[in-house]
């Protein structure tokens, strides 16, 4: 009979408890969105033990075991200002449904200030080996009187000329564009010249140096082009004993895949 007694006791204090608590639950987006946020962290103050929970999938969340009275929630989420909604109404029984809305946050950091150093008598192609010099659009854009022409910047440098005002094509130590020939869209021939000369002071004489390079391109097919090339070089006194003129020849087929 006692033990009927108690456990009668004991329910009844448990509904006596669970009537006297509540439920808060909601939902919270992003204010300007919409975007429910996933994980967001819901509090409710000065609960000790902490109470609260953490946002769903669709950003709903749910708070149960509310003592009754006037509570406040906060609710935080990465890169979103904190809220707290202060002076709920939590009724014994009953679900308080909310809607919150948060909003982003902005932090105002220090300037960063990027430099960039670049070399202007390192060229980007590695293929040139001497008297190469880089500049950029920039350079080109600023150039007094360029009027946004390459050329007109480039005719600055030693060894760079143009024809004239018509044309705006440069010639680099005396070569030209024109040694380009393209007899038709099948055959083209490419004509490049040197001219080296420099005093040696172990002989006590200029050394002169005349080179070319020549290439004629006979395409045959959409993907098949014929292919000669061929060297030459003259010197009056070789460093080395060797013949004064040394000429090579190559021929062959190239096939793009």
């Amino acid at each position: 009979m006692k033990n009927v007694i108690f456990s009668f006791v004991s329910i009844l204090s448990l509904l006596s408890l669970t009537a006297q608590q509540g439920v808060i639950k909601g939902r919270v987006v992003d204010s300007q969105s919409e975007i429910p946020l996933i994980g967001a962290n819901v509090i409710l103050e000065n609960s000790d033990p902490v109470v609260g929970g953490v946002t769903d999938l669709d950003g709903y969340f749910r708070i149960e075991s509310v003592p009754v009275g006037r509570q406040s929630i906060a609710i935080s989420f990465l890169g979103y200002e904190p809220e707290t909604i202060p002076n709920l109404v939590v009724t014994a029984g009953k679900e308080l449904d909310l809607d919150v809305n948060l909003t982003e946050s902005f932090q105002s950091l220090g300037t960063v200030t990027i430099s960039a150093q670049t070399d202007k008598d390192k060229a980007n192609n590695e293929m040139a080996m001497m008297s190469a010099r880089q500049f950029s659009l920039e350079e080109v854009r600023r150039y007094s009187g360029g009027r946004g022409d390459v050329a007109r910047l480039a005719s600055n440098f030693a060894g760079v000329a143009t024809a004239d005002d018509s044309r705006n094509d440069i010639v680099i130590r005396g070569n030209s564009p024109t040694g380009l020939l393209r007899f038709s869209e099948q055959v083209s021939l490419l004509l490049t010249g040197y001219f080296q000369t420099g005093w040696d002071k172990s002989i006590e004489a200029l050394r002169n140096r005349v080179s070319g390079d020549l290439a004629l391109n006979v395409r045959m097919g959409k993907r098949l082009e014929l292919s000669v090339k061929s060297t030459f070089s003259y010197e009056d006194r070789p460093i080395i004993p060797i013949s004064r003129s040394v000429y090579a020849l190559s021929n062959g087929l190239n096939y793009r895949f």
